[in-house]
């Protein structure tokens, strides 16, 4: 079954963000202008009147067309809004107090754009080692929707005021300014199923990716498998940065052994397999047929 929807985001663009990010300004009431020993007065400043600054760091992990959601405990899917594009960051505070998840923005094209709302089903947020950002600890990953184009001068991850902001770090061989300012190149797909599968294998899957622009790509897909003891189960999720030219070819092993049915089920020359791939642009399916073991 397939399930598609549109992303009910809440990185909407933000302008004229009032109020500083951890800044407490001192009482106008403290000072007494008409006394001249007042005045010349030198006065040690305390917490409350010492602006709290706050120093990110963020790295670029990846810039994608889609994002792998888990819509089920049962499947994944992949999401994506029109015209959108998706940055996951590496976050740290290095200094003062951290920011909330919905304090950090990434200002570009001139705009500052929020993150994905923590309530959408990320498939990274529960099957990945790393974290997602949390203030308690400073530092994890973050997701950016942003328009699909525009101008990189002024891109930055920024707090909701703007008053403290960090340069987005990546490597050059990652095209990021190139990547985030042009469309996502058009991909197309090859992917090769066995045709026969024997119980308990954990069968490998091939796929072959053509990168059709004139810049870095990045494949996203779902990956899900059903069989007749199990209505679907997810299998993994595939991002993979796919360069122009050549087409790129990979393989991922379904590690999820392939259960036996009995033998009425084997060697009946029915399909019993199915696998689902869902990535950005459509649905392939492949029927696998359960075959007994060959020794």
């Amino acid at each position: 079954m397939r399930r598609r929807r549109l992303l009910q985001l809440s990185g909407v663009s933000v302008t004229g963000l009032a109020g500083c990010l951890g800044i407490t300004e001192p009482s106008e009431s403290t000072s007494s202008p008409n006394t001249e020993s007042e005045a010349n007065e030198t006065t040690t400043p305390t917490d409350s009147m010492t602006a709290k600054s706050v120093s990110l760091s963020a790295e670029l992990d990846s810039l994608q067309p889609a994002v792998v959601t888990q819509p089920t405990a049962d499947s994944i899917d992949i999401e994506a809004a029109a015209n959108t594009q998706y940055l996951y960051l590496d976050v740290t505070v290095n200094t003062g107090t951290a920011p909330t998840h919905e304090d950090l923005r990434v200002r570009f094209d001139g705009r500052e754009f929020g993150p994905i709302d923590r309530d959408l089903r990320l498939w990274r947020a529960y099957n990945y080692g790393n974290a997602r950002y949390d203030s308690k600890t400073g530092s994890g990953w973050l997701l950016f929707p942003l328009p699909e184009t525009g101008v990189v001068s002024d891109v930055a991850l920024v707090g909701a005021d703007g008053s403290d902001e960090s340069p987005i770090v990546s490597s050059p061989s990652m095209n990021f300014d190139g990547r985030l300012e042009s469309r996502s190149p058009p991909l197309s797909l090859e992917w090769s199923v066995p045709d026969t599968v024997e119980p308990g294998a954990t069968p490998t899957l091939s796929f072959t990716v053509t990168n059709e622009g004139d810049h870095d790509g990045t494949f996203v897909a779902a990956l899900n498998r059903s069989e007749s003891s199990i209505a679907m189960a997810p299998i993994t999720a595939i991002r993979k940065v796919i360069p122009p030219g050549e087409p790129t070819t990979f393989e991922l092993t379904d590690t999820l052994n392939v259960k036996n049915p009995g033998d009425a089920h084997t060697d009946d020359g029915a399909s019993d397999i199915r696998y689902d791939l869902y990535w950005a642009a459509g649905t392939r399916s492949q029927q696998v047929q359960l075959v007994g073991d060959s020794n």
